[in-house]
């Protein structure tokens, strides 16, 4: 079936509506809105760039497999798009300066193709004291079961070529010997990205009886440096789980 013979066999005799972008136009037909490129061709199982208004400034919409803009929906790589079909984060629409550039198919853009990475899954670079557990007990007693550790001052650099936003992890401090642990110690867990710039940085000693749940902006980095700094080398070590990159 030739969607675009049919589309326009519809257009013509119901006076469905459609809106131009550029050289491609907006159109729709009982099964929803679809896109067509201007050359018989339309984007079906991906993401692609759009201004609809030709202003020079483009949204982001996902069409499936059939070619249909999904609405208001969570497309296949867990990103949200509105009733507009537009791309969002945290209820923002995301925007695209694209000047007099004609569509764009996002083939570049960040992770919208790049599925969730365990850690496991990512190039490690360089380690110092990074190890994997199986079972650790924490400062508060607690036990943590499949995770990473980092002691006495330990880095791990991961390789992530530009295909994340977002690092995200649960971490607490497991203790080695407190006897010499001082009131207001710090112990840090750091990222550290391109050019040696710190993205975040926590004290998992503020509160040492509950984990933190972290997330690191990782936009743009082509590298990224897990840290723990301690100034009371063999006291505290730090724990780490559900280490995700998205």
């Amino acid at each position: 079936m030739k969607k675009l013979k049919i589309a326009m066999i519809t257009l013509a005799l119901a006076g469905l509506a459609s809106m131009s972008a550029y050289a491609g136009a907006w159109a729709k037909n009982a099964q929803g809105w679809w896109y067509d490129n201007g050359n018989g061709t339309w984007p079906a199982s991906t993401w692609q760039w759009i201004d609809g208004n030709g202003d020079g400034v483009a949204e982001c919409y996902y069409f499936d497999q059939y070619g249909y803009c999904l609405m208001n929906a969570v497309a296949p790589d867990g990103y949200t798009v509105d009733a507009n079909g537009a791309w969002t984060i945290n209820g923002v629409v995301q925007r695209k300066n694209v000047g007099a550039v004609t569509t764009n198919t996002v083939t570049n853009i960040q992770q919208n193709n790049v599925k969730e990475a365990d850690i496991s899954e990512v190039e490690l670079v360089h380690e110092w004291a990074w190890n994997h557990f199986d079972s650790e007990e924490t400062a508060s007693g607690s036990i943590w079961n499949d995770g990473y550790l980092l002691v006495d001052n330990g880095h791990a650099e991961f390789k992530l070529d530009k295909k994340y936003n977002k690092l995200s992890m649960t971490a607490i401090a497991g203790w080695i010997n407190s006897t010499f642990a001082q009131a207001g110690d710090e112990y840090t867990l750091s990222f550290i990205g391109d050019n040696d710039e710190i993205l975040a940085s926590y004290n998992l000693l503020d509160n040492i009886k509950k984990s933190k749940n972290i997330e690191v902006n990782v936009s743009g980095q082509e590298y990224v440096t897990i840290r723990w700094s301690s100034e009371r080398l063999g006291n505290y070590y730090a724990l780490m789980k559900n280490i995700k990159l998205k």
